[in-house]
């Protein structure tokens, strides 16, 4: 990367940042390399860019101009580079349905990590317990439990879901333990978490994808 651009592009980071040393840390360079380069900057432009107080770094009227004129230049260049490395970078919306429950327990909280690795994906999230229709919603990929009913989805098995009986010793005092699965039918049951479905002790887990042709 070249000196110049080098030095833009660190003059947009401590825009955004507010301050020298915070760019610095995101960039893993120390901070008064950032602030040398900047008087570079500075001084090869003929205008201060900064307002430089022992609380605050904010941009100059001159400073707001460049970093508006530079930003969508920077962008492009971005653009640029990926397509000539052929990175493919995650682009665009994607439209996944799953049960509500099991994308609060187990997506949601990984969606942060998974977002910030590729920020030019949006994820939209249809979170709804009843299988929808994968054309007619729009839904790119889905994760659903239990055995496939549209057949002309594609499919990949992700895992198996274990699935648990309980019940607490007061109930099985009073009901009567059962022996046999037919013996449900005479009990309370008490169906979760919501939205999982499946069949049998392990449910497969995976991947719908709407078929290309």
């Amino acid at each position: 990367m070249s000196d110049r651009l080098f030095a833009l592009r660190l003059f947009a980071r401590v825009a955004r940042k507010g301050s020298f040393s915070a760019a610095g840390r995101e960039l893993n360079i120390p901070q008064s390399s950032v602030s040398r380069t900047i008087a570079t900057l500075e001084r090869e432009i003929g205008v201060a860019l900064f307002v430089r107080t022992t609380r605050a770094v904010t941009l100059t009227d001159a400073g707001l101009d460049f970093l508006a004129r530079i930003e969508s230049v920077l962008a492009e260049l971005d653009e640029a580079e990926h397509a000539a490395r052929g990175t493919g970078e995650l682009r665009g919306i994607l439209r996944i349905g799953l049960a509500t429950t099991f994308a609060v327990r187990e997506v949601i909280p990984r969606l942060s990590d998974f977002i910030s690795r590729h920020p030019a994906l949006r994820i939209d999230l249809m979170m709804e317990d009843e299988r929808e229709d994968l054309v007619a919603e729009g839904v790119d990929v889905a994760l659903r439990f239990g055995p496939l009913s549209d057949s002309t989805a594609t499919v990949r098995r992700i895992l198996a879901w274990p699935r648990v009986l309980a019940a607490s010793r007061a109930y099985l005092d009073k009901a009567g333990a059962p022996l046999t699965p037919a013996d449900l039918a005479q009990h309370a049951i008490i169906l979760g978490p919501a939205g999982l479905g499946g069949h049998g002790r392990d449910s497969p887990c995976g991947w719908a994808g709407r078929s290309a042709g």
